[in-house]
């Protein structure tokens, strides 16, 4: 019986009956196929996971006002420089285009920088924010909000507003500032309210500002230096899309020695800075920047 299958050819049966070559088929190694996966590029790690593409940091658009009525002057002039100098040296690390305005509040407003890149800011010195008069607390958060309102919605807006006393001298009326503040909340600009010798928690709230936003700093250099330090965390975590309400750790750095050693999870305090002023604990550890 005839076998139906076919055979296979030869390889030298191949080569008889090619006609264009007669050389042996090359056999080639085959190429490694490398067994540990590539990396997924973000892209397709996004369509592969479903995920969103993570929102890259806006621009920042910031205002910071810092008052300068009498009582700052419980404050060294050397901390109250230093403090805001380095709160805005750090700012010009973060890896975004920022605009800065600096105003100053007493009886009246006054502005040092009216929206310029920050990088150009020179350091500010004690003749720029020496105190004096009274506290236009109403005045100063008007102020900063129409300062924002007018730049680019693109843009992430921010207003710090500094203060170790209460409002006694504004134009402005609590009304007034309230729907300033409302609206400005609405425009997605994030308030941070530092109050010394206060409950900037119960104030800030009264005046519609959220609670994680507001700080409470002892009246002394090292609160001072404490709550800013603090507020320039906060405004990284924010441009990195994190929480950028106030820690636990943060309200703790930002009250006295004396203040704080009363709460046993208190970090030690044995650095010294300024002139023999303590440093907080944030600075110290590390953690100046989040």
């Amino acid at each position: 019986m005839s076998n139906t299958n076919t055979i296979p050819l030869s390889s030298l049966n191949a080569i008889k009956r090619n006609s264009k070559t007669n050389k042996r088929p090359s056999h080639k190694k085959p190429k490694h196929i490398a067994t540990t996966p590539t990396p997924l590029s973000c892209i397709t790690a996004i369509k592969r996971t479903g995920s969103t593409r993570p929102t890259p940091p806006k621009d920042i658009d910031l205002v910071i006002t810092v008052d300068t009525s009498g009582s700052m002057r419980q404050f060294s002039p050397h901390n109250i420089v230093t403090s805001i100098n380095e709160f805005i040296d750090t700012q010009k690390k973060l890896p975004v285009a920022t605009t800065i305005s600096i105003t100053k509040f007493s009886t009246n407003i006054s502005t040092l920088y009216d929206s310029v890149p920050i990088n150009s800011v020179k350091k500010i010195t004690y003749d720029d924010i020496r105190p004096t008069l009274s506290t236009s607390l109403y005045d100063a958060f008007s102020h900063g909000l129409t300062i924002l309102s007018k730049t680019a919605t693109t843009r992430d807006k921010i207003l710090v507003v500094i203060t170790d006393g209460v409002e006694n001298t504004s134009v402005t009326t609590k009304t007034e500032v309230m729907d300033k503040i409302k609206e400005g909340i609405a425009q997605e600009v994030l308030i941070k309210y530092l109050g010394g010798g206060q409950d900037a928690i119960k104030i800030g709230l009264d005046l519609g500002i959220a609670e994680d936003s507001c700080l409470s700093f002892s009246n002394d250099n090292y609160g001072l230096g404490g709550a800013m330090i603090a507020a320039s965390n906060s405004v990284g975590r924010h441009t990195s899309g994190l929480s950028h309400g106030f820690t636990g750790l943060e309200r703790v750095a930002s009250q006295s020695a004396s203040q704080s050693n009363t709460n046993t999870n208190t970090l030690p305090r044995t650095t010294q800075f300024n002139h023999g002023h303590n440093v907080p604990p944030l600075q110290r550890i590390g953690l100046c920047r989040a």
